[in-house]
């Protein structure tokens, strides 16, 4: 517990504050491009370019920070709709059917990063190539 206290407590090891920077990305389902790589079960997907510009990822953020990225998901319970964040990453099992059986499939949700860039990644098995859904991600830095 104490552990968890001290990461949380805002002061960085110099002991001044640090700065916390929270942004929200939005990819539309046009904005999935597909992976050249793809084997007989699984298609990748990221975002086109592939990579987005995030000048506040610093080369000091990614030596000595921290990157914590979430999905965003709107649920109802108790007949309100809430907003609520998946950390990545972050796996949605499910089935579908395939001429009367149900097929199990997974959508896996990842990201990687570099100085001044971020990736989001979807990964499918036994799927097709089915292209992602809008996907609403948030990234927070600690630097």
């Amino acid at each position: 517990m104490l552990v968890v206290v001290l990461l949380l407590g805002g002061c960085g090891k110099d002991g001044k504050d640090a700065e916390l920077i929270v942004l929200d990305f939005i990819v539309m389902s046009n904005q999935w491009d597909e992976y050249e790589f793809k084997d007989d079960r699984y298609f990748y997907y990221f975002w086109k370019s592939p990579e987005i510009h995030v000048p506040q990822l610093t080369g000091k953020v990614f030596d000595e920070g921290a990157v914590l990225c979430y999905m965003l998901q709107n649920l109802i319970e108790g007949g309100r709709p809430q907003v609520v964040q998946k950390p990545l990453p972050y796996t949605i099992n499910g089935f579908y059917d395939d001429n009367g059986y149900d097929v199990p499939y997974s959508e896996n949700y990842s990201f990687q990063i570099r100085p001044g860039y971020i990736t989001f990644i979807v990964k499918y098995s036994d799927f097709g190539e089915l292209r992602p859904p809008r996907g609403d991600f948030r990234v927070v830095i600690l630097r």
